[in-house]
């Protein structure tokens, strides 16, 4: 489920699944100048973006996670 913030689609957080993200400006420390969207639950932030639209851009991007075979992964001794 996303959340409309500003006409723009946020998707959830993807450490804690929350819908409860925002939109901030230089909340993070060293980040003054940019758009931040950060998670009111587990207070994760994406990265500072020169502007609003390509700071949700980038907290809705996820990382493609590999496929897993079926062949099991050795334990490390």
């Amino acid at each position: 489920m996303s959340k409309i913030t500003s006409k723009i689609l946020t998707e959830p957080c993807p450490f804690c699944g929350s819908i409860h993200t925002r939109m901030s400006w230089g909340t993070i420390p060293h980040d003054t100048d940019n758009a931040v969207v950060f998670c009111r639950e587990c207070q994760a932030a994406g990265p500072g973006k020169e502007t609003r639209d390509k700071a949700i851009a980038t907290w809705n991007q996820r990382a493609t996670l590999p496929s897993h075979s079926d062949t099991p992964l050795p334990i490390a001794e």
